[in-house]
């Protein structure tokens, strides 16, 4: 766990608006959400098993943050309900709320 930690912490966090424009470019949004569409597909399988522990933990900060961000936010809480238990990435939601 701690070296997921010390990973999660390299990542640059990214603030809610750039998350929209991510989502609103016409093949990073489609990509993105076609890759957590394959993810709640597989059925009976955790996050962990399919990505391994560090990309794991990475998915889980990405839907986070774009779960908060307008465009496909149900689809986002789909991917969280369906691979951690509807729980967010706390990590990620501290910073977002400390740069809200």
């Amino acid at each position: 766990m701690a070296v997921g930690h010390d990973v999660q912490r390299q990542i640059r966090f990214v603030e809610v608006h750039e998350a929209q424009a991510y989502m609103a470019h016409p093949v990073l949004g489609h990509r993105l959400l076609e890759g957590v569409a394959i993810i709640k597909e597989c059925e009976g399988r955790t996050a962990v098993a399919i990505l391994r522990a560090v990309d794991a933990i990475t998915f889980r900060s990405s839907l986070t943050l774009f779960g908060a961000a307008p465009a496909e936010p149900g689809h986002f809480g789909e991917a969280l309900a369906r691979c951690y238990s509807g729980m967010e990435d706390p990590l990620t939601r501290r910073m977002r709320e400390v740069r809200a």
